[in-house]
């Protein structure tokens, strides 16, 4: 209209039609390649959340198989120690009990060897009867006279009370009766000393008797005991 109306040229007209193509081409390839980049933003999203499960599965997968090699190994440990392993209660040195040589026969229930333990780490193991036992408290001093050190020759060892049984287990007793009595565990926190300044070497199958102090002494009452233990002997 505006060229009938000679407003503008026709040339005019042409160039700025030609323009209007050209922009509105533009606008539609501008559009296109936002909705191919939007479309190629998605794949690649989608890729991304598929590498991260797969990431997960095979991080899950690994674990999994890690574990159970772990446990395949610790079972084989397990196995081996019982087959070939043996465990002590208690820390020290091996004694054997006899002469053995390599590929010797062994006898079902023959003792082997036994287990001496370091002096350091000396305990010794007492029965008190149950009507006793109620004045005996952990920390008491414990004096152990030893069977085959004579009292009156090497004195006695002084211990401490460091446990006492919650429960009481029947014993015999010489007359072959039977009696409740609780375990009391004696420590050596001085070693083996005795007080007359001897060391003694014990093993783990020495006896002897214990006097454990429930209450203190004047001078006077432990000078009467050992004068009274001496006239014993």
């Amino acid at each position: 209209m505006l060229v009938k109306a000679k407003a503008i040229s026709e040339e005019k007209y042409l160039h700025q039609y030609t323009e209007f193509l050209s922009q509105k081409d533009n606008y539609e390839s501008f559009n296109s390649e936002k909705m191919s980049r939007k479309s190629q933003l998605y794949q690649n999203e989608l890729e991304l959340q598929l590498l991260k499960m797969e990431k997960q599965e095979t991080g899950d997968r690994l674990l999994t198989d890690l574990l159970a090699r772990k446990n395949e190994l610790c079972n084989m440990v397990r196995i081996w120690k019982e087959k070939y392993l043996q465990y002590a209660p208690i820390e020290g040195n091996l004694e054997f009990l006899g002469f053995w040589r390599e590929n010797g026969y062994v006898q079902i229930g023959q003792e082997l060897f036994s287990i001496i333990p370091s002096r350091d780490k000396m305990q010794g193991e007492v029965l008190i009867p149950a009507r006793g036992v109620g004045k005996i408290k952990v920390g008491q001093t414990a004096n152990v006279k030893v069977e085959n050190y004579p009292y009156d020759e090497y004195g006695l060892i002084k211990g401490e009370v460091q446990s006492i049984s919650r429960l009481a287990h029947k014993v015999q007793v010489a007359d072959g009766a039977n009696t409740n009595a609780y375990r009391v565990m004696i420590s050596f926190p001085q070693g083996l000393q005795t007080n007359f300044g001897k060391d003694l070497m014990l093993d783990f199958e020495s006896i002897g008797s214990v006097e454990i102090i429930t209450k203190s002494k004047r001078l006077i009452e432990r000078l009467f005991d050992n004068l009274k233990a001496k006239i014993e002997k």
